[in-house]
């Protein structure tokens, strides 16, 4: 295999975060605004997911969280629940709806065969890990790297460095990176002199001035480029 080691993204990359959410919002609904309203449940699990779309992707964790929390409850007041406790219920949902996208095990059993190392690195806080855990892939990978813990948020390239450095990897055209993300995945790794894998989600490529390397359709895709 022409790769040194991978890194993975998490959301959106190992687990489909957009399935996950939609399924959270489907039981916030259910839970907390409840038969108080005429509004139909399928409109308000619609907004709640655009809504969530619509968070700044450079916000920290909790502030995404404290964001979306707080305009729900502006628009659902009837809720009595304090923002701190819904979102002390909200992290506990996503980590109940969590499921691996179908191609990761045979995709890290490909790894394992090759012997080659594999490690996550994700924007957001100590919470990433119980996601990592919860997908069952605790110890597995050779490196975990936060960027709540370590200061710097991806795209920085000193995440992407610091991953490179406690993997022991010297060259980093020998390693591939896999995101979602165009910016903080893509960007950043190609500044840090990374090869990238891009996970489209359906999406067209619309950044300028670089393209990654490969583009995935899924998480499966990328069985065909770990030769």
């Amino acid at each position: 295999m022409k790769w040194q080691a991978v890194l993975f993204d998490l959301d959106d990359t190992l687990y489909s975060r957009a399935e996950t959410f939609r399924k959270v919002a489907q039981r916030f609904v259910d839970v907390h605004v409840g038969p108080d309203t005429a509004e139909p449940v399928t409109a308000i699990v619609e907004k709640l997911v655009r809504w969530d779309e619509l968070e700044p992707r450079n916000a920290t964790s909790q502030e995404a969280r404290q964001s979306l929390m707080d305009r729900i409850k502006r628009e659902y007041p009837s809720i009595t629940s304090s923002i701190d406790q819904l979102i002390a219920w909200y992290r506990e949902e996503m980590i109940e709806n969590l499921a691996p996208d179908p191609a990761l095990e045979p995709v890290l059993r490909r790894l394992d065969e090759a012997q080659v190392p594999w490690g996550v690195i994700t924007n957001g806080d100590r919470f990433q890990l119980r996601k990592i855990s919860s997908l069952g892939l605790d110890g597995r990978p050779e490196q975990v790297i936060l960027s709540d813990v370590e200061g710097w948020r991806k795209p920085d390239i000193r995440l992407f460095n610091l991953a490179l450095e406690r993997m022991g990897i010297e060259d980093p055209k020998r390693v591939l990176m896999i995101g979602d993300n165009p910016v903080a995945d893509i960007q950043g790794a190609i500044e840090a002199g990374m090869e990238t894998a891009w996970m489209r989600l359906e999406r067209s490529w619309n950044q300028t001035g670089y393209q990654p390397g490969i583009q995935l359709n899924n998480l499966s895709d990328l069985l065909d480029h770990l030769d």
